[in-house]
């Protein structure tokens, strides 16, 4: 068994997040509330590959395997989701 050292607890170590403020934890939540609505507004082709790149992980030929689509076309997919994204979110931080 190993015991931690006090410095590898220490805030600022690699592997150690602190916690957040009431006041961080409600501006994440009000950004995943943000996100999760851009993301509903897209095409459901975007919002798949979309899904698959960034919470599963997945390489775009692995998204091209999985949903079988052409390379080229995930690629398109990706790039045309995040763009909407980009400037769905660009406006919800535009807005008071």
């Amino acid at each position: 068994m190993r015991v931690r050292r006090e410095d590898e607890l220490a805030p600022g170590h690699p592997g150690v997040e602190p916690t957040p403020t009431p006041p961080e934890r409600l501006d994440l939540t009000d950004r995943q509330g943000r996100v999760r609505r851009a993301l509903a507004e897209l095409p459901a082709d975007q919002k798949l590959a979309v899904h698959l790149a960034y919470f599963e992980g997945l390489s775009h030929t692995e998204i091209a395997q999985r949903t079988g689509a052409s390379l080229g076309t995930v690629k398109t997919r990706l790039r045309l989701g995040m763009q909407k994204l980009r400037a769905k979110l660009t406006r919800f931080e535009d807005q008071p």
